[in-house]
Formats: structure tokens, sequence, C-alpha cells
């Protein structure tokens, strides 16, 4: 079970988080915000060409992109991130835009941004919307993990299903050669070795019920040596 409430506070500050904005002031009051805030690991860039490079090189878990950038605007990074999901399948990206035009939004929208923070930028705001985004991602990422590991554990569980039934299956090959004695217990010594060679046990004891709570063994074959048993009844404490 994943638990929002349980995501530690330094999780949240140690988040790679990169802004993309060609305004410079933009990018120092973001800056400030978020390490005032307590985040230590930002990086930041008013080059919208170096800015795609970074988000493809850094691994960041939360962008912050301005839409309107000369030479590379926001959305042609928003394509070629979205063109990369497979290396990453759910990076959070936060537009920053002064643009009210709907269709602008709705257009960043399809190609995945995931919310966005209006220009002059509120303070609380910019924090809430940064941190919502990043606790999706951190339940993305435990959520990966716990598939991760639960198909670690039906792979496990395949291979020892697959030793059993082989297991079984040598047992039933055991079976099958077993000739039977002229008397119960030649026939229970055979079995006995039969399986312990073939089936690969490290012991088999066939016992028999001569009486109410009595046990007899028939047959003894394996490391154990419980061969000079046979024929004497167990200890009834045994």
């Amino acid at each position: 079970m994943i638990d929002a409430g349980g995501l530690a506070d330094d999780r949240f500050h140690d988040a790679r988080i990169l802004v993309i904005d060609d305004q410079a002031a933009n990018v120092r009051v973001l800056q400030r915000i978020l390490e005032q805030d307590g985040y230590r690991s930002i990086v930041t860039t008013t080059d919208p060409h170096e800015g795609l490079a970074l988000a493809l090189s850094t691994s960041p878990e939360l962008v912050l992109l301005d839409l309107r950038m000369p030479g590379r605007d926001g959305f042609s990074i928003l394509a070629e991130l979205r063109d990369r999901e497979a290396d990453d399948p759910f990076l959070p990206v936060l537009v920053l835009t002064a643009d009210a035009d709907p269709e602008a939004r709705r257009a960043a929208l399809r190609m995945g941004a995931k919310d966005f923070l209006t220009k002059p930028f509120d303070v609380e705001e910019a924090l809430l919307r940064c941190r919502n985004l990043l606790e999706t991602r951190f339940l993305y990422e435990d959520l990966a993990e716990h598939n991760r590991r639960l198909a670690e554990t039906v792979a496990m569980r395949s291979v020892e299903l697959a030793q059993a039934q082989d297991a079984h299956r040598a047992v039933l090959a055991s079976l099958a050669r077993i000739q039977a004695g002229e008397s119960v217990e030649e026939t229970a010594a055979a079995l006995c070795n039969e399986l312990a060679a073939g089936a690969q046990f490290d012991s088999v004891t066939i016992l028999g019920f001569s009486g109410p709570g009595v046990l007899v063994p028939l047959g003894s074959s394996g490391r154990l040596g419980q061969e000079e048993l046979v024929g004497r009844p167990l200890p009834r404490a045994r």
C-alpha cells in the first residue's frame, strides 16, 4: 500500500528540479522561492536549447517550463520530452505562462504538461503546485518500485513452482519403475531406494500401521541412518 502521508520532507527537499525560462528575473524569483522552502537540488537556465539538454541529461523529477521563449519555445521542449517518455514515463512539467489564451493551455496539456503557474508568481501557489506534482511523481515511483518487486516475487515463485513440478515428475517416474517384491518389506525397500536415488531425496522411509497407534518402518533409504529401524516399531513418543 502506498501512503501519501508518509512521504518525508527530505524526499521533497532533495528532489531534482529544473527551471527553464528565458527571463533571468523569473528564474531568480523561482530559485529563491524554492530554496527558501528548503529545496536543495535546483538547476536553472535561461537558454531553451540548454534546457532541453538538461532535461534529457540530469533526470529531473520536476520541470518548470516557460511556454514563450525565442528560438525554441516550451511547446517544442514538451514535444521532445513526450517523444522520450520511454526513458521517464512520468515527468511532471509545470508550465510557466502569462498567456491567458485557453487554446495555448489546452495545447500544452495535450503535449504532456501537468499543471500551470501564472506570472507574476504567487509564492504560496508556486510552492503548493510544485509539491503536489512532486508528490504525484513520488507516488508513481513508489508504485513502479512496488510493481518491480512484485514481478521479481512472481518470477521467483514461478521458478519454485517449476522446480516443484520437476520434483513431482521425478517421483512419478520413480514410482513407474518400481516392481512389486514378494513381500511388503521388499517392495518398500525398492521404493525407498528408487525415490532416494531418482528423485534425489536425502532420506526416504515408509511406515506402516501394525495396530492402533503403532508405526513400523517397512523400508528406509538415505543418509539419516534409519535402516536399522526397519521392522521394529517406533517409540510412541517419536
